[in-house]
C-alpha cells in the first residue's frame, strides 16, 4: 500500500481544513461590526461673536495656521492673533515704513503665514508661525493678492500697478518670473494656483473699459513660466476657486446690469455653467470636504453657498460686511471674513456624523443607527427643534426603510429601524439634518445584509453547511493522526 508522504498528508489536511471554513464562512451569518461612519458639513449656519481686539480692527486678509487666526489690520500696521475659540492672543508687529497689510496665505503645513504689503514699497512679509518671527522679501509694487503653489515653495502674487502675475520662491524671496499684458485686461483682482501645480489662474476686472479693452476675464497661465494658455472673457472678474481635482475653475463676476454669477469652467478656460448669486462675489473659498463653496459679496456683504454636487445657491443669508477676504478652519467648522467696514465676522457651520453596523445576520429587527452633530460653537448649538431622518436605501437607491428623530441638547440622535424583511445584499444609510436654515446630508454606503439570509426566504442552506462541517472534521482528525504518526 502506498504511503503518503508526510508533508502532503499535512497539505492535504489543512487544505480540509480551509475548504470547510470557507464554506461555512460564506452560509453562516456575518456577525454584526458596528463602526462604519461618514462625516460631512453642511449648510447650516450660525452666525458667531466677530474677532475683536484691543487695538483697531478693519481687517483686509485673514488666514487660519494651524488652529491660530491671523488677521490682517492696516491701522496698526500689524497682524492680530486668535485661537480657535476667538479669544485674543495678541499683535504681531510689521517691520518697515508704514507697512499696508492685505490679503494672506498660510501653508498648507501651518508652519508660514505670507501677508501682502500693499504699499508701493512692495513687499511680502513672512511669519513663522512657531515663534511669531517676522521677515521679508521685495517683490512687485503693491502686491495686492497672494497665493502658494501645492507645494508651498513658489508665492504667487498679483501687482496693483500693472495686473501682471509674479512668482517668488517661498524660501529665498528669490525672483522666478512674471507674466506678459495680452493688452485685453487691465485691473487684475485675485490669484490662484492649480492643484497639480501645473497652471496659475489670474481674474480681471475693469468697470470702464478703455479703448481695445474687454470689461474683464480670466486668463490661464503655465505656472512653469507664466506664459499664456489661454483667456476668457467674463464682466468685471473677482474671486477665485478651484475643485481638488482641479476639474473645475470658478469665478465670480458682475455684469454692467449688476447681474452677479460664479461661473464654471474647466482647467483651460472653457465656459461650462453659472448660477446667480449675490453682487459683487469678490472673495471665494473652497470647503476642506469639497462639498461647499462660499462666496462673499462684496456690495450688499452677504455670503452664498453652493453646493459643488448639483452646483445650486443653497443660502444667502449671512451679513459678512464688505466679504474682503474669506478662510476656513481645517475641520471645516470655522468660516471666517474678513470685512474692513468692522472686525472678522465668524460664521459656525454644522457638521453631521454619521454611525452604522457595517454588517448584520439575516433576519435581523430593530437595528440602531446613530448620527451625532457638532459646530464651530464654543457651545453647541441647540438643534433639538429640528431633525435627523435615517434612509436605509438598497443597491438602486430606493428608501426601503426610514425613521426620523430629533436630536438631544448634546447634538445627538439614534433610532432604531426593522431590517427583518430586507434580503440579502449591500445597502447604504442616509442621515439627514434638516432645520430651518440649511440641510447636512451624509451617507455612509456599504452596510451589508449576509448573504446568510437566504433563511429568510425559507432555504436553509443544509448541503453546504455538512459539506463544510464534514471538511472541518476530517481535516482535524487527519492533523491529529499525522502528529501522533511523528510523535
Amino acid at each position: 500500500m502506498a504511503v503518503t508522504h508526510p508533508k502532503v498528508f499535512s497539505a492535504l489536511a489543512l487544505a480540509s481544513l480551509a475548504s470547510g471554513a470557507l464554506l461555512l464562512s460564506a452560509v453562516l451569518p456575518a456577525a454584526a461590526n458596528p463602526g462604519l461612519s461618514a462625516s460631512g458639513t453642511g449648510t447650516v449656519m450660525t452666525q458667531l461673536s466677530d474677532l475683536t481686539a484691543p487695538t483697531s480692527n478693519s481687517p483686509q486678509g485673514v488666514a487660519v495656521a494651524s488652529g491660530v487666526t491671523y488677521v490682517s489690520n492696516p491701522p496698526t500696521h500689524s497682524v492680530l492673533k486668535f485661537d480657535s475659540a476667538g479669544s485674543y492672543l495678541g499683535e504681531i508687529a510689521l517691520p518697515g515704513a508704514s507697512p499696508f497689510p492685505t490679503a494672506m496665505v498660510a501653508s498648507s503645513d501651518g508652519s508660514k503665514v505670507y501677508v501682502c504689503d500693499d504699499n508701493a514699497t512692495g513687499l511680502v512679509f513672512t511669519i513663522t508661525t512657531a515663534t511669531d518671527a517676522v521677515t521679508s522679501f521685495s517683490v512687485a509694487t503693491q502686491p495686492f493678492a497672494i497665493t502658494l503653489s501645492p507645494d508651498n515653495a513658489i508665492v504667487y502674487l498679483i501687482s496693483n500697478s500693472d495686473s501682471l502675475v509674479y512668482a517668488y520662491d517661498a524660501s529665498t524671496g528669490s525672483s522666478l518670473g512674471h507674466s506678459v499684458s495680452d493688452g485685453l485686461y487691465a485691473t487684475a483682482t485675485h490669484v490662484l494656483a492649480s492643484p497639480d501645480g501645473t497652471k496659475v489662474y489670474e481674474s480681471l476686472r475693469d468697470p470702464i473699459p478703455a479703448p481695445g479693452q474687454t470689461t474683464g476675464g480670466l486668463r490661464v497661465l503655465n505656472a512653469s513660466d507664466l506664459s499664456e494658455i489661454d483667456h476668457a472673457d467674463l464682466p468685471n472678474a473677482g474671486g477665485l476657486a478651484e475643485s481638488a481635482d482641479g476639474s473645475r475653475v470658478w469665478v465670480g463676476s458682475t455684469d454692467s446690469a449688476n447681474q452677479s454669477v460664479v461661473a464654471e469652467y474647466d482647467p483651460v478656460g472653457t465656459f461650462v455653467t453659472s448660477v446667480a448669486v449675490s453682487p459683487s462675489p469678490n472673495d471665494l473659498i473652497l470647503s476642506p470636504d469639497h462639498r461647499w463653496l462660499y462666496v462673499a459679496a462684496f456690495s450688499n456683504g452677504l455670503l452664498d453657498v453652493i453646493d459643488t454636487a448639483s452646483f445650486t445657491d443653497t443660502a444667502t443669508a449671512m451679513t459678512i460686511g464688505d466679504g474682503r477676504e474669506l478662510a476656513i478652519s481645517s475641520d471645516g467648522l470655522r468660516l471666517y471674513s474678513a470685512s474692513s467696514t468692522s472686525a472678522t465676522k465668524v460664521i459656525s457651520i454644522a457638521k453631521l456624523t454619521l454611525t452604522s453596523p457595517a454588517s448584520v445576520p439575516p433576519g435581523t429587527g430593530p437595528t440602531a443607527f446613530s448620527a451625532q452633530i457638532t459646530d464651530g460653537g464654543a457651545t453647541l448649538a441647540d438643534y433639538t427643534t429640528n431633525t435627523v431622518k435615517f434612509d436605509i436605501l438598497d443597491s438602486s437607491n430606493m428608501v426601503v426603510a426610514t425613521a426620523t428623530v430629533a436630536p438631544n441638547a448634546a447634538g445627538a440622535a439614534s433610532a432604531s429601524i426593522d431590517l427583518s424583511a430586507l434580503p440579502a445584499g449591500t445597502y447604504s444609510v442616509r442621515a439627514t439634518l434638516d432645520p430651518i436654515d440649511g440641510t447636512v446630508v451624509v451617507t455612509a454606503a456599504g452596510f451589508r445584509i449576509s448573504a446568510a439570509a437566504l433563511a429568510a426566504t425559507g432555504t436553509e442552506p443544509v448541503v453546504p453547511t455538512v459539506i463544510g462541517l464534514l471538511l472541518l472534521v476530517a481535516g482535524s482528525v487527519a492533523l491529529v493522526a499525522r502528529r501522533r504518526r511523528t510523535a
